[in-house]
């Protein structure tokens, strides 16, 4: 008897379905304008096809980004997302004032929402030494060819003013 009672229990609790988890959410972030930025959102159950929304200020509910199979029509301009079949979903796309939001990943069943926030960074950018080695050479080469000018003009001017005083 207490074996059937067991054998009961056993197929009760396998015949359970168990929807995923999600083990990793979006992490709020500041972009400057035209940088990648990247969220990501994990799930432990790899059947399931997250869900991604967003909600600008000031509009009244979020709109679907991906629906778990595909970007959503004029989006695919904007947004892309990828998956590495292990429960992991990366949205990507290039900070701007219309990606400036608020973002919903989503696990579609249980509608358990992980949430994070992307907001723009304002103001001049501040550059340190290690990002001056790292910088494209392109761009490298233009702010040298700037900081040159810029002392050439600097010393012009000093000497105009040295011959002024004597």
């Amino acid at each position: 008897m207490a074996l059937i009672i067991s054998v009961f229990i056993l197929v009760a609790i396998l015949s359970l379905k168990v929807d995923g988890i999600l083990i990793e959410g979006p992490q709020s972030t500041t972009a400057r304008s035209g940088q990648n930025v990247s969220l990501r959102c994990v799930t432990n159950d790899t059947k399931l096809d997250l869900h991604w929304r967003y909600m600008k200020k000031h509009s009244p509910e979020p709109e679907k980004i991906y629906n778990g199979d595909s970007v959503m029509g004029d989006l695919l301009k904007v947004f892309t997302v990828a998956k590495d079949g292990n429960g992991k979903y990366e949205l990507q796309f290039i900070a701007s004032n219309s990606t400036a939001a608020k973002y919903f990943c989503i696990e579609p069943g249980t509608e358990m929402t992980l949430t994070a926030e992307v907001t723009l960074q304002h103001g001049p950018v501040v550059r340190s030494a290690s990002s001056l080695v790292n910088m494209d050479p392109k761009q490298r080469l233009v702010l040298v060819g700037v900081v040159a000018a810029m002392q050439m003009a600097i010393k012009k001017d000093w000497f105009r003013h040295l011959r002024r005083e004597y």
